[in-house]
């Protein structure tokens, strides 16, 4: 990865280039842009792919009306009465279910834990904090 993520644009279309846009690289034919949103991604996707901490998804946010922000810690707590997964793991917060932490192949994306990987290894006081919104669709913490 010598120069990560970038948008390429031909010189012939170099003058419809956003603003926002910022130049990375000039090269014969073409320009190479970056935006803040793609470093953001781009330093996510190293995390997720660098870190030796134990990285978890929260799922369900929006159906229980919760807005997950970065630096928010959350209780983690086994849900042994939950009849559709045996391995649920609510994510709690001010003692209401927030949560869960993602266990279906479909919820779930490479580097990333499920429930049923971290319910043997969690404590009876697990906490984790919420690192991101990754992509748009998956809120990614981090045990602690």
């Amino acid at each position: 990865r010598v120069f990560g993520y970038y948008i390429e644009v031909s010189k012939s279309f170099v003058d419809q280039v956003p603003e926002d846009y910022i130049r990375k690289q000039t090269l014969t034919n073409c320009e190479r842009y970056v935006t803040q949103e793609l470093k953001e991604l781009e330093n996510q996707i190293e995390y997720i792919n660098n870190t030796s901490d134990i990285l978890i998804i929260i799922t369900g946010c929006s159906f229980y009306n919760f807005t997950p922000e970065s630096g928010i810690i959350v209780s983690l707590v086994k849900d042994i009465e939950n009849e559709h997964d045996p391995d649920a793991i609510a994510v709690m917060k001010d003692e209401s279910i927030v949560g869960y932490v993602a266990n279906s192949d479909y919820t779930l994306i490479e580097e990333v834990k499920s429930a049923s990987d971290i319910k043997n290894v969690m404590n009876n006081e697990q906490k984790a904090e919420i690192l991101f919104d990754y992509i748009g669709e998956y809120t990614i913490a981090k045990l602690i």
